[in-house]
């Protein structure tokens, strides 16, 4: 999966930047960007998958950060932080954060539609119930692909 294999990618050169932050030579340690690759796979795959349902919800909820939510949301992590807004902007800017700093702002606002569109109760059920509920929303998701 091409999507995968880009966010692998992206997970390794996040750790080389982390590692030269440090002052680690990756190479001096036989680190090798292939092997890094493979190891992040797993969790590439996973936040893919994430995302794919994040932007969904998103589609369907019209859920868009405005440039005052993403405002809002640097004023409110520069307090978190203890800088200034215009402090916090520079440093995500400098390390190439402020993508990541969007896409936080994004998911948080579909967190927060969840969390108060959605009743969430526990309850317990057997076995063979959650098998069943298993099989039936398999059985559906292949109907759907």
């Amino acid at each position: 999966m091409v999507m995968v294999k880009e966010q692998a990618d992206r997970l390794v050169e996040q750790s080389l930047r982390q590692y030269a932050q440090y002052g680690i030579d990756p190479a001096q340690m036989g680190i090798d960007k292939e092997m890094l690759a493979q190891q992040n796979y797993p969790t590439a795959e996973k936040q893919v998958k994430s995302a794919l349902v994040i932007n969904k919800i998103a589609d369907i909820e019209n859920i868009n950060p405005t440039d005052e939510d993403l405002d809002k949301a640097l004023d409110e992590f520069a307090v978190r932080y203890e800088k200034t807004k215009d402090e916090l902007k520079k440093e995500l800017e400098q390390y190439g954060g402020m993508q990541s700093f969007q896409n936080t702002v994004f998911t948080n606002m579909v967190y927060d539609v969840l969390m108060t569109e959605n009743k969430i109760t526990e309850k317990a059920i057997s076995k063979a119930e959650r098998d069943a509920r298993v099989a039936e929303a398999a059985k559906e998701a292949g109907e759907e692909a």
